[in-house]
């Protein structure tokens, strides 16, 4: 089977730029970090109104020593204790986190200018703002769409 694909169109990856956004967290990955030694939480929010709904945002928080404070604040933003030892969880497979669970939260995003990395723009959040809590339905909608 042949399959044709017109690539003349394709923009490549933009930020979704400065402003306020309603999403949802699908996702937290650890993956291995390609900058140090150091493995990050991938965070997958999906955008759920407005004209960019269905658009990704993705933030990453790093275990380096000096970077902590990132994934802290995205604790206590996401009202998870991050005062002393936290114990997390990923899954041996997918490497999902799986505790705490933030997978279906309701947020409003705060992005601020994109940053370059590597010569490349990506989306800065600079706040998060929990709207709702996943219900136990919501929570099975999400893992049912992986």
């Amino acid at each position: 089977m042949k399959i044709q694909v017109d690539f003349g169109q394709v923009k490549g990856f933009e930020p979704v730029g400065e402003g306020k956004f309603k999403t949802r967290i699908d996702k937290v990955e650890l993956k291995d970090s390609r900058s140090s030694e150091n493995q990050q939480l991938l965070w997958y929010f999906m955008i759920t109104d407005g004209p960019q709904e269905g658009r990704n945002i993705l933030m990453s928080t790093s275990f380096a020593p000096k970077a902590l404070w990132k994934l802290q604040q995205t604790f206590r933003d996401l009202g998870q204790a991050a005062d002393a030892l936290e114990e997390l969880e990923v899954d041996d497979d997918t490497k999902e986190l799986i505790y705490p669970d933030f997978v279906g939260t309701l947020c409003t995003l705060e992005c601020g200018k994109p940053r370059e990395w590597e010569k490349r723009l990506f989306d800065n959040v600079e706040g998060i703002e929990v709207t709702g809590k996943p219900s136990t339905t919501a929570k099975a909608k999400a893992a049912a769409l992986k």
